[in-house]
C-alpha cells in the first residue's frame, strides 16, 4: 500500500495553452537564460500558486491583474 501512495504523490500533470509564436519566440530566448521553460514555467505556477505572483494590469483590468485581487493575498 505504501508503495501506490507514493507512485501517487510523485504523478506528475501537463497544462498547455496556444500563445502566438512572436510571444514563443521571445520566451524561450528568456526562459533559458533562469534554467528553461520547463523551470521558469513551473516557479511562475507555482508562486501563482502560493500568492506570491501579482501581474500588473497593461491597459484594461481583469481578474487576474493586481487592481482585481483580494486584498487578503497583497503583501503589507
Amino acid at each position: 500500500m505504501e508503495k501506490r501512495e507514493e507512485t501517487i504523490k510523485n504523478q506528475k500533470a501537463l497544462i498547455a495553452c496556444q500563445i502566438k509564436q512572436s510571444i514563443k519566440d521571445t520566451f524561450l530566448v528568456k526562459a533559458a537564460l533562469y534554467g528553461g521553460t520547463s523551470y521558469v514555467l513551473r516557479e511562475l505556477i507555482m508562486a501563482f500558486n502560493e500568492g506570491r505572483l501579482i501581474i500588473k494590469s497593461p491597459v484594461v483590468n481583469n481578474s487576474l491583474y493586481q487592481d482585481d485581487v483580494p486584498s487578503c493575498l497583497l503583501e503589507k
